[in-house]
């Protein structure tokens, strides 16, 4: 079966004419003619399903806004060209060979929607596909095929999240790619109301003005590049290939372990197996394995390479079709490096607003990365699965989800390479980068290197500042507005700037010994791996004691009076109870730990440390400045005073 020429187009096309002499232009013309109502009648008839991931029926979504009741102003159509996920190249693809099909699809839209303004929202790094939009934008506007509609082109960030749909409409609001509680369709693309100003994520509903703002209708490149064909052929010509619940054509990408890397549209249904091989030319050399689906859903084992890629086909075997870019695993595949560059990956890319997904990600990937280094243990696999428990608790969007399917799948179909690697067999060990793509070229993919620098606060510093993206963007939004309030923190304690990031500065002077005695241990576990010895140990064993003594004499209770019977508060408890466990195994143990446990012993203590300093931090800015100034004096005179740890 060959590949199929739908959608993607094999050749380039430079100009309006070249799309007309393709037969670009009839679905808008059709469109136009029939009117909004008859076009989402013949979209709904064709049963297109959104091609950015979940498969969503885009007839419905369009009914669900038009049905929505509005205020004066008609929606907005965002075209959403972010692609960003490891693996996947086709939407790229879409606007380098025929940007004026995917804008031609974005006007049908907005003549379902009856709107005035299309936003087409891509990375400030693809500068090939953005100077492809620019041109054929240009020629819409001299043509008059633009006919009364605005279209306009907003460059965001490199992150990730800037894919997901509302945080998309955060950067085009002009905000951060922090996701929001709202659907886009209740809150559209100023979604500011009841917001702190530099985010409107915390905004869940709309409140007394619901009808106050614009409803905004989101499409993926690849869903609004079927509309030409849907509208000028008609929802039977569509039907036509596919299936009867996923009909049409998917576009995917190969990468990974397959002969050749490339972009390809089959009909839905198509297996994945011939995919792999009409695409990817089949296994590099020796015996597919399975394939993971970029780094959203679990991975596909070879028994279920005959699935057929469509949505419930894919869902029936566990796993998902997401925005069909796969990465193809052989049987000398590393897979559990594989586990550990999706785990970082998506780590790095946690915005930080849900704690457990940037807590547990962090964690996991740490674990991952230890694995697959000189001096894995049996307790770095032991760790991961209660972290896959907890990642997805409070998430808003689905990136926490990811990491626990990913991760999941991959201990689960392959548990063998985990135990053996985490016992020291390192036969088989190999590299293997999961990250964004560039380019692909030649056959081979073209990764976003320059991802491996970057840190999980998003910026790509020698040093990780400790705290979270989302975090630091709140504190800055913060001191903006109280620009005359000086604000002096120690270098040493960067992330306390989200913390005090309210006009005030307590921490300093006030909860600077507890930060320091934080800061004293990190410095000691790092001593205690440049120079592992006994005096070091003894050292970390007494600062642990004061430590753990000051906490719970002092901060603890404190917690436990700014929110009383919080869950945190237990939380905490029970992790201070844990370095406790661990200084007390170990305080008349003659044996020094050999290197892997020593290891183990750091980075658990490391990890407790980063979330117990997150809580103290946390508890600063929800106390008023007088109990802050009560809590610090407190800290201070336990530090001095101390009994424990002395000898």
């Amino acid at each position: 079966m060959p590949l199929i020429e739908r959608v993607l187009d094999r050749s380039e096309c430079r100009s309006l004419d070249g799309h007309l002499a393709r037969g670009g232009g009839r679905g808008l013309e059709a469109a136009r003619a029939a009117g909004a109502e008859s076009t989402i009648e013949v979209v709904e008839a064709s049963g297109l399903r959104g091609r950015g991931g979940a498969g969503f029926p885009t007839g419905r979504k369009w009914r669900t806004v038009v049905s929505e009741p509005l205020g004066t102003a008609p929606p907005v159509v965002v075209v959403n060209a972010a692609e960003g996920e490891p693996g996947t190249f086709k939407d790229r693809q879409l606007i380098r060979m025929n940007p004026y099909k995917v804008l031609e699809g974005a006007l049908i839209a907005a003549v379902a929607m009856g709107a005035d303004d299309v936003v087409v929202a891509a990375k400030h790094t693809f500068r090939r596909e953005l100077a492809a939009l620019r041109r054929a934008i240009a020629e819409l506007d001299a043509s008059g095929w633009t006919d009364g509609v605005a279209i306009r082109i907003v460059e965001g960030p490199t992150e990730y999240l800037f894919g997901e749909e509302t945080a998309l409409l955060e950067v085009v609001s002009g905000r951060r790619p922090f996701p929001r509680i709202a659907p886009p369709w209740r809150r559209g693309l100023d979604d500011g109301a009841g917001a702190t100003g530099a985010t409107a994520s915390d905004v869940a509903l709309v409140g007394d003005e619901p009808f106050a703002d614009t409803a905004v209708l989101v499409g993926n490149v690849e869903t609004l590049s079927n509309l030409p064909g849907i509208l000028a052929e008609g929802a039977d010509w569509f039907r036509s290939v596919g299936t009867e619940q996923s009909p049409g054509t998917i576009i995917c990408t190969m990468t990974g372990h397959c002969a050749t890397h490339a972009v390809g549209e089959v009909p839905m249904g198509t297996t994945l197996r011939e995919a792999i091989e009409l695409i990817g030319g089949g296994a590099a050399g020796t015996r597919i394995i399975g394939a993971l689906s970029g780094v959203a859903n679990p991975i596909v084992d070879e028994e279920h390479l005959d699935t057929p890629l469509t949505h419930e086909d894919m869902r029936a075997i566990g796993s998902g079709l997401g925005s069909a870019g796969f990465f193809v695993i052989d049987d000398r595949t590393d897979v559990v490096a594989l586990a550990a560059g999706a785990a970082r990956f998506l780590s790095i890319e946690s915005c930080g607003q849900c704690d457990p997904c940037k807590r547990d990600g962090l964690a996991m990937a740490r674990s991952l990365a230890s694995l697959t280094g000189p001096t894995p243990n049996a307790g770095d696999l032991e760790a991961i699965p209660a972290r896959l428990d907890t990642v997805t608790y409070g998430a808003r969007c689905g990136l926490a989800t990811e990491q626990q399917v990913v991760l999941a799948s991959a201990l689960e179909l392959f548990p063998e390479a985990f135990t053996r690697r985490a016992a020291g067999d390192r036969s088989g060990a190999a590299e293997e980068l999961v990250l964004p793509l560039v380019d692909i070229v030649e056959g081979r993919a073209v990764l976003d290197t320059s991802h491996l620098t970057k840190q999980p606060d998003w910026t790509h510093d020698a040093v990780d500042s400790g705290t979270v993206p989302f975090a630091i963007d709140m504190a800055l939004h913060a001191r903006n507005r109280a620009a005359e309030t000086v604000v002096h923190v120690p270098e040493r304690n960067v992330r306390a700037a989200a913390a005090i990031a309210t006009g005030r500065d307590p921490l300093p002077a006030a909860l600077g010994p507890i930060c320091e005695l934080i800061t004293g241990l990190r410095g000691q576990l790092d001593d205690l791996i440049a120079e592992p010895d006994g005096s070091a140990m003894h050292e970390l064993r007494r600062q642990l004691d004061v430590y753990v003594d000051v906490s719970e004499r002092i901060v603890h209770p404190w917690a436990s009076r700014a929110e009383p019977g919080a869950a945190d508060d237990d939380i905490w408890q029970a992790e201070l109870d844990e370095l406790a466990v661990e200084r007390e195994a170990r305080a008349d143990d003659e044996r020094f730990p050999d290197a892997a446990e020593l290891h183990h012993l750091v980075e658990r203590i490391r990890s407790i440390l980063d979330r117990d300093e997150d809580r103290i931090l946390d508890l600063a800015a929800r106390l008023d400045e007088v109990h802050v100034e009560e809590l610090g004096a407190g800290v201070s005179e336990a530090v001095a005073t101390s009994q424990v740890g002395r000898s």
